[in-house]
């Protein structure tokens, strides 16, 4: 129910948006039709409502998109630099060599150990 969250909201995302902006056409065009007060207002509706819905929906397609780059850089975190075994004994840093060997085939580079100290 909880595996792959952020894809799950990013669809959420755009029914909410498709739905919204469905609701919006057809009561413009309701409004436009069947009264004789409000046409502005349901041509207002009709031609804003669906970019106000389109827009309103990448805060919540965002967030996804944020929740599935955040599962994705735990997950390979854990392969570069994996936990300890048995925490009692163990630090759960990794030493300087350790990240140094870990992230030689990455495209940035660790600062020495002794940088910033003169």
């Amino acid at each position: 129910m909880y595996q792959q969250i952020g894809k799950k909201i990013k669809t959420l995302a755009v029914v909410l948006a498709v739905i919204g902006m469905v609701f919006c056409v057809i009561w413009g065009l309701l409004m436009i039709i069947f009264s004789t007060d409000f046409n502005i207002a349901g041509l207002l509706l009709l031609l804003i409502g669906p970019v106000l819905c389109w827009i309103g929906s990448f805060l919540l397609y965002g967030f996804g998109e944020l929740v599935d780059k955040t599962c994705w850089i735990a997950k390979h975190m854990e392969t570069v630099f994996p936990g300890p075994r048995n925490p009692a004994e163990e630090s759960w840093q990794a030493t300087a060599g350790e990240a140094e060997e870990a992230t030689g085939d990455m495209p940035f580079q660790l600062p020495p150990d002794n940088a910033g100290i003169e």
